[in-house]
């Protein structure tokens, strides 16, 4: 996508946002009237950027229901979107104060003139790939060459990372037909059906077609699809605006250490993590072998310092700048100014 192109999916983004934003309003530490501080918990409205699953929503509904971030002193607000784009355009548009997000839209974000920092690294590497079908003559990176490949949407990770590994092999978008499918059954269905020949997908999204096939009987499709994941292709982190940091540090602090902590009740609590989402999330069903192996697969991936590899994200952002992901050289930030260390260092702090 070209620059132009890019800006103007982020603008209508912002469009789509606007009214949400006037609606909601947004957080404040001080008195509208006084300037005064207040003792009111600060509102902080939490932007993922797709749906909720049992891992994801183990972690965050752990710290919830036992009340990680009432004891940090914030309320948190989930919202959910599409797309990992999206979660920057929500920050930008003032309808949510932390977004989910990927480093390559945030740099895209940054590179539009947003003043926006990065305050946790929440998932590690090694998250993103494509899966194939075999059938389609698929063996490699390079056999997709005039194939169809389903993703989420175009302000998802999913495009992103496919254009990243389609880079490197030798091939571009104009190289193959993409389509979006939406989230997130139509990736079993439309790659079942020979509709699409692969999908840009993640790991969990990939535990659930595998369960799916399972349980619908087609054990022997899935075993002639293959997964390619994406070593270089970093995973979700949390981002806000440099003024909403700069005037609530302690709650973004505190709202990574709720979440830090609910990911540690994951880890330790499986069950009782499993029991937290399903009161939030419709589908979830605590009894379900499948929705704790969700659970447990998200739990074992988490970065739980949430500290920031500077030399990991640089190789990363120049593979993203050759492949045109982004137009910011990495050479030309200032990463540690970007990818504020001093967030998870304080949560380390305690």
């Amino acid at each position: 996508m070209t620059n132009k192109r890019r800006l103007f999916s982020l603008v209508s983004i912002l469009l789509a946002l606007t009214v949400t934003a006037a609606a909601c309003g947004s957080a404040s530490t001080n008195d509208a009237t006084t300037g005064i501080p207040s003792d009111e918990p600060t509102k902080i409205r939490f932007l993922k950027s797709n749906r909720w699953d049992a891992g994801t929503g183990g972690a965050f509904f752990s710290a919830v229901e036992e009340g990680y971030f009432d004891e940090e002193g914030i309320d948190v607000e989930p919202q959910v979107a599409l797309g990992a784009a999206t979660g920057i355009a929500a920050l930008i548009s003032g309808s949510a104060e932390i977004g989910q997000s990927t480093p390559d839209a945030f740099l895209n974000g940054v590179g539009q003139g947003a003043d926006l920092v990065a305050v946790w690294q929440w998932i590690g590497p090694e998250v993103f790939g494509l899966l194939a079908n075999g059938d389609a003559g698929i063996s490699s990176i390079a056999d997709l060459e005039g194939k169809t490949i389903g993703i989420i949407s175009r302000g998802s990770a999913t495009l992103f990372s496919t254009k990243v590994q389609l880079a490197q092999a030798g091939l571009t978008e104009d190289d193959v037909e993409i389509v979006a499918l939406g989230c997130c059954s139509a990736q079993y269905t439309e790659l079942l059906s020979g509709n699409v020949d692969a999908v840009g997908t993640w790991d969990g999204q990939h535990l659930t077609i595998q369960q799916t096939a399972a349980n619908d009987g087609e054990q022997a499709w899935l075993d002639q699809t293959e997964v390619f994941w994406n070593l270089d292709y970093l995973g979700d982190i949390f981002v806000t605006t440099r003024s909403f940091f700069e005037e609530n540090e302690a709650a973004v602090v505190g709202f990574a250490r709720g979440m830090q902590r609910g990911q540690q009740f994951e880890l330790d609590n499986p069950q009782a993590a499993l029991e937290h989402v399903s009161k939030h999330v419709e589908g979830v069903d605590p009894s379900s072998a499948d929705d704790l192996a969700q659970l447990e697969l998200r739990a074992a991936s988490w970065n739980m310092g949430g500290g920031f590899d500077y030399p990991g994200i640089e190789k990363a952002l120049g593979v993203y700048y050759d492949t045109k992901l982004t137009s910011v050289h990495p050479g030309a930030l200032d990463l540690s100014r970007l990818f504020i260390q001093e967030v998870p260092d304080q949560v380390a702090a305690g």
